[in-house]
């Protein structure tokens, strides 16, 4: 799930700087339910639209504070990565650490605040965290920061808050 929130996420990204609305999908189904022996995950909709359709102000993003978010007081070159989109904006995710090695994980609320299966929460967690896990790579190589990622094991069906990924300062 992470891979489809962070690939699923560059396509988007793509669509919007070409002017597309996007908009992830997670209550659709596809008949057949397979695609050349591929499990279907999530849809990604997207329409051409006029480029004043775009928010142009940050006041217009309705995000968790920053503080839920990230747990410690030097790590704001991260801002930015609060504007990931995440399911109904719950952002199950939170960072801890510092400047040289801070880490990643996977909250364990997250859309489990609505009424919603634990099944379904647990898949659209991971996705947002994907698309997050994006937003944190997009800007470092937009500043030229250099950072090595190693993932950790995780269960897709744990319920409580789970390390993802650990980055480290080259």
């Amino acid at each position: 799930m992470l891979n489809i929130g962070y690939i699923g996420e560059q396509i988007d990204l793509f669509l919007q700087q070409n002017n597309f609305g996007t908009l992830w999908y997670g209550f659709g189904k596809d008949k057949s339910n397979t695609v050349t022996d591929l499990d279907f995950v999530i849809i990604l909709l997207f329409s051409k639209v006029d480029p004043s359709s775009f928010r142009k102000d940050i006041s217009e993003f309705k995000r968790k504070d920053l503080s839920s978010v990230i747990k410690s007081q030097n790590l704001s070159f991260l801002n930015q990565s609060l504007l990931a989109p995440s399911a109904c904006n719950t952002s199950p995710y939170f960072i801890k650490g510092d400047e040289n090695k801070f880490e990643i994980y996977k909250t364990k609320n997250g859309l489990a605040l609505l009424a919603l299966s634990k099944r379904l929460t647990t898949y659209f967690n991971f996705i947002d965290v994907g698309i997050f896990l994006h937003y944190v790579d997009y800007i470092f190589s937009n500043k030229q920061l250099k950072y090595k990622k190693e993932f950790h094991p995780y269960d897709i069906s744990e319920t409580k808050d789970q390390l993802i990924v650990t980055y480290r300062k080259q």
